[in-house]
């Protein structure tokens, strides 16, 4: 944030740095999103009643931790699992703290989920 050029957003990958993010920037008088947006992976419950909330790339946790179990159980019966790769694409919850005003965009009502 000390550049000439500071960024105009920033992704963070987990909770636990989103809050750290969030900390500093308030802490040195950013304006989320008016100087910064943000976006995280991941969600919490908290991150809806922050201010401003958060928006973020949701995890399906329940269908993660079923494909991790259905793949162990095929190696325990002594499938192998060559190249496997399961892909389960994140849900945006579009929230405040990328820019989402209040007057909701038609093209942007299919994004919001919270």
């Amino acid at each position: 944030m000390s550049s000439e050029d500071p960024p105009t957003a920033i992704f963070i990958s987990t909770h636990d740095m989103a809050l750290g993010v969030l900390r500093y920037l308030k802490e040195h008088k950013y304006r989320i999103p008016d100087d910064v947006a943000i976006i995280c992976f991941d969600d919490d419950k908290s991150f809806s009643m922050i201010d401003p909330p958060l928006t973020v790339l949701k995890q399906n946790g329940y269908e993660l931790g079923l494909k991790a179990a259905q793949s162990i159980i095929r190696l325990v019966e002594g499938s192998t699992l060559d190249k496997f790769q399961t892909v389960l694409p994140p849900e945006l919850v579009v929230r405040r703290s990328c820019g989402r005003r209040d007057n909701k965009s038609t093209e942007n009502r299919e994004l919001i989920k919270d």
